[in-house]
């Protein structure tokens, strides 16, 4: 990937935008305390330490949901080609996606990701027939999108005005679709894919992504930072604590505002600069589920939590994903009834993740079954 915007470019755009270079992306009307460290004062049973949180037990509504929706909704069903990540690739000189924009829409310093907002309305958008038909389709859970790579939250978000409620088709998305499968006597969970936003965006010279003006959408133009790891295709690039501090705002206010049933995080979220704010989050909204009195689940990719603590690794479409220890009695082995093991789950949850594309929604079917785990006794 060409990358044109060289670190004493980044220094004198930041120079000519001054403090008030990302406002709109960093600035929140919400003051929310960030817990420091591992001991500090911390509210709630859970404190943000691994040996606090593995006492989390995951809730039966979770382990005995057999499918669910997860959909992908925003700004990108508009020119509704290639797929999610068209944002990012319309900005790579080298990809079919750029030459695509170019070709239908014009030179990407001129017309950006950011001028298909307008035309996304969502005026035919009905949330209740939605959460009808998933219903009618046998989901337990349904999982929106709150805030995908791109930085357009489809929420009602603080921490910057490019959102769902303010532009594009000025309608909380998560709210009203939450509203409305609760309404069916569903779950609802939100997925954030917030923390790639650092490493999502080219900022070229030549591409609107560098013009502060918009940096509450592509976030403040900056020089490549160092990649997590050397390993081939590796993309994920170390994030300031500027973007970790303001991902746990965002997610905190998600779990404030919505009250999730269940948090889906997608992949750079396991990056060993966030392991502080994964304690943290789990911590917050273990303490706040505690508050509402229900039980509540968190969805991950990768290793981003250890083996012990209860939760869910999720892997990419059409893959299998192990559950964490849940704390509840595990039912016998294959083959051996009254054989169980004490310290994991040994019946875990399979999850299927089959993707396809309906228009301009994508929606996947998360669907979980139990199967036996086999293990050879001496």
């Amino acid at each position: 990937m060409k990358q044109d915007y060289s670190r004493r470019e980044f220094m004198k755009t930041a120079s000519l935008a001054g403090v008030g270079l990302a406002t709109s992306v960093y600035a929140s009307s919400r003051a929310k305390e960030l817990v420091t460290g591992e001991t500090g004062t911390f509210p709630g049973n859970y404190k943000p330490t691994w040996d606090s949180l593995k006492q989390y037990r995951v809730p039966d509504w979770y382990l005995d949901a057999k499918f669910g929706i997860f959909l992908h909704w925003g700004i990108y069903a508009v020119p509704a080609y290639d797929n999610e990540w068209y944002p990012r690739n319309i900005y790579i000189r080298d990809s079919r996606v750029f030459d695509y924009h170019l070709k239908h829409f014009g030179p990407q310093s001129i017309f950006g990701y950011k001028d298909f907002i307008p035309k996304f309305t969502a005026e035919k958008w009905n949330p209740d027939h939605w959460a009808e038909l998933f219903r009618k389709a046998g989901a337990k859970y349904v999982v929106p999108v709150g805030e995908h790579h791109d930085g357009f939250p489809m929420y009602d978000c603080s921490r910057t005005e490019w959102n769902a409620v303010k532009m594009g088709p000025r309608r909380d998305v998560v709210g009203e679709l939450g509203r409305a499968v609760r309404k069916q006597g569903l779950h609802l969970g939100v997925s954030s894919h917030r923390a790639f936003n650092w490493s999502y965006y080219a900022y070229d010279k030549d591409f609107d992504t560098s013009n502060p003006k918009y940096s509450g959408l592509y976030g403040k133009p900056h020089a490549p930072t160092p990649l997590i790891s050397s390993k081939p295709g590796e993309l994920r690039q170390t994030a300031p604590k500027e973007h970790l501090d303001d991902w746990y705002a965002r997610t905190t206010e998600i779990v404030d505002k919505y009250q999730p049933d269940l948090m889906w995080f997608d992949f750079c979220f396991e990056g060993p600069e966030w392991e502080p704010y994964r304690k943290r989050f789990a911590a917050y909204y273990y303490n706040k589920a505690e508050e509402w009195g229900r039980g509540v689940a968190i969805n991950y990719k990768h290793e981003a939590y250890p083996e012990d603590v209860p939760s869910w690794i999720s892997s990419a479409a059409c893959s299998t994903r192990s559950a964490r220890t849940s704390g509840r009695p595990t039912p016998p082995l294959a083959g051996n009834p009254g054989a169980t093991s004490r310290t994991r789950a040994t019946s875990r949850p399979i999850n299927w993740w089959v993707r396809w594309s309906i228009s301009s929604v994508r929606m996947d079917a998360c669907c979980s079954t139990w199967a036996q785990a086999r293990r050879h006794h001496p």
